[in-house]
């Protein structure tokens, strides 16, 4: 840790930058900042971070802890095993005669596409 890390006890103030350090590393970890549907929330969230980082409010702290709960929303969500299919029509063949493939889920969507791998 260096003293840069740390809160300056003359200032009072953290280190340029660490919010949207921060969340430049959970949008990298989870993978998120490579989900094209999330992309509306991720850029509020990073620019939230900037906020943070160079004028932070009371305003802007609000709503970067509304838009960070949003992401964690969408997280637990996407971890969440999908529900089965209600119960509806079967699927019906197409001009071919073969039955449709069945939509797969967003997990299986990223691990096609190595979204959010390590």
């Amino acid at each position: 840790m260096t003293d840069d890390d740390v809160m300056s006890p003359s200032s009072g103030r953290k280190r340029a930058g660490v919010h949207r350090a921060a969340v430049t590393r959970m949008l990298r970890a989870t993978g998120l900042a490579h989900a094209p549907e999330e992309a509306p929330l991720v850029e509020l969230v990073k620019s939230l971070a900037v906020e943070m980082d160079e004028a932070p409010s009371a305003s802007t702290s609000s709503r970067y802890r509304a838009a960070l709960a949003d992401v964690r929303r969408v997280l637990d969500r996407a971890a969440r095993p999908a529900s089965p299919p209600a119960a509806g029509p079967l699927p019906q063949p197409d001009a071919a005669g073969e039955k449709s493939a069945p939509v797969s889920s967003l997990q299986a969507f990223k691990d096609a596409r190595g979204i959010g791998a390590g």
